[in-house]
């Protein structure tokens, strides 16, 4: 997909919970073998946990697929210890890439003060290793924050510390993401963004996304999805071209980085890619 000015399609997934899914979404990438996304990130369990499934499931898609991989790493659960051993763990898999978060609180797991922001592993990593490094960004400011404008002064704090590429959360309302940009421009902010976009095609997601986001889904959504909530195939069709609509509209604006998290649904990647095709050819 090309120079920094072309577009791209990013995707997220997560680690499967068994060897039919690992196998399931790992044989659509075969099956498509045509289809390049820019890369895809894998997240990684919150809590520290020292599970190599993450690692090695990264490791297949960049060795089997030849996809680059973003992994995610999250600051709240480490000290000097860990992450150095992570660091030694992400070389081994050959792993370079990085999306820098916080991570949510786990009542279950202590948390650590090493790393209390994404923005201090930011720092530390830039200064000890050589990963790209990436964070993430909200515009709907984080639920944490006092204002959008505080947010955006915290997110300076990513960048000056070393990252050079941000995602946003997942976003539905493109006029909210427009103003965010608005604001980042206003405030100096020249990192290259990529936009979130999440297709919701059952009801059963509007409250995981809800808590995901600590925002409601945009009540025109939610009613479209309410009105075909009897048949599953027609609220799947909803969310799809809910989701295309945001991605048309978001190129149409200049936009050239688009993330996608389809929830590990290789028929949600699909037709994003049979109705997004000619979007993103011939970069």
């Amino acid at each position: 997909m090309g120079n920094l000015k072309s577009k791209q399609l990013s995707i997220e997934i997560f680690p499967p919970h068994n060897m039919e899914e690992t196998h399931e979404i790992l044989q659509y990438f075969r099956d498509h073998h045509d289809f390049a996304p820019s890369y895809i990130a894998v997240t990684n369990g919150a809590g520290g946990s020292e599970n190599n499934q993450p690692l090695e499931f990264a490791q297949t898609i960049q060795t089997e697929l030849n996809i680059p991989v973003m992994m995610h790493v999250t600051s709240l659960y480490q000290d000097y210890d860990s992450i150095t051993a992570l660091i030694d763990q992400l070389h081994h898999y050959q792993i370079s890439r990085l999306l820098i978060l916080r991570g949510d609180l786990n009542a279950n797991v202590p948390t650590n003060v090493t790393f209390p922001h994404a923005s201090d592993l930011i720092k530390y990593l830039k200064q000890h290793t050589d990963f790209e490094l990436a964070g993430a960004c909200y515009p709907e400011k984080h639920p944490e924050a006092s204002t959008l404008t505080a947010d955006i002064n915290n997110l300076k704090i990513k960048i000056a510390n070393g990252a050079s590429q941000l995602v946003t959360q997942i976003v539905f309302d493109n006029q909210k993401y427009y103003h965010f940009t608005d604001q980042l421009e206003k405030l100096g902010v020249t990192t290259p963004v990529e936009v979130g976009i999440m297709p919701c095609t059952n009801l059963d997601q509007i409250d995981k996304i809800t808590q995901l986001t600590k925002r409601p889904l945009p009540d025109n959504l939610i009613e479209q999805l309410q009105q075909v909530q009897d048949d599953s195939q027609k609220m799947f069709n909803v969310g799809i071209n809910y989701a295309i609509a945001q991605i048309k509209d978001l190129l149409a604006h200049g936009v050239t980085k688009i993330h996608l998290y389809p929830m590990n649904n290789p028929d949600v990647i699909e037709q994003i890619r049979i109705k997004t095709a000619s979007l993103f050819a011939n970069n």
